[in-house]
């Protein structure tokens, strides 16, 4: 029987700059994210939804909440964006996964983990969907 995954032989010289690259891209992200407030720094785009509707997205709040937790402050940053204070942690095991397996020599395939496991992923969307119209009505 014939597989219908795609199966892309990439050189993992571009793997460890792909890996490389997103660490690096993060802490630069988190610098001027910890250095600038969203709340007062329009170095950050605002949410059309919100400007046009009143409605929160998904989104809403992320920026706020990640520079909350950056200084610390863990009850503002719930207050901001409960979803993403507790999805935080699994992203940044899910990238820190990713490189332990480049380094090791063993690309982590990420469209073929969640191909396995489309669980997950409809998990993920119904949580993300409920937070939206949840935080939009309540």
């Amino acid at each position: 029987m014939e597989s219908h995954r795609i199966h892309l032989q990439l050189p993992m010289a571009l793997h460890y700059g792909v890996a490389a690259l997103l660490w690096l891209g993060l802490l630069f992200f988190l610098g001027a994210l910890w250095r600038f407030d969203p709340e007062e720094s329009s170095l950050y785009p605002s949410c059309y939804l919100l400007q046009s509707t009143g409605l929160k997205c998904g989104g809403c709040g992320v920026l706020r909440a990640t520079h909350a937790l950056l200084h610390g402050e863990w009850r503002l940053a719930l207050q901001q964006h409960p979803l993403w204070v507790g999805a935080l942690p699994l992203c940044l095991f899910c990238l820190f996964w990713h490189t332990v397996a480049v380094v090791r020599g063993k690309p982590w395939r990420v469209v073929e983990f969640f191909w396995a496991h489309p669980s997950i992923l409809l998990v993920c969307g119904v949580a993300a969907f409920l937070f939206a119209f949840l935080r939009n009505v309540l």
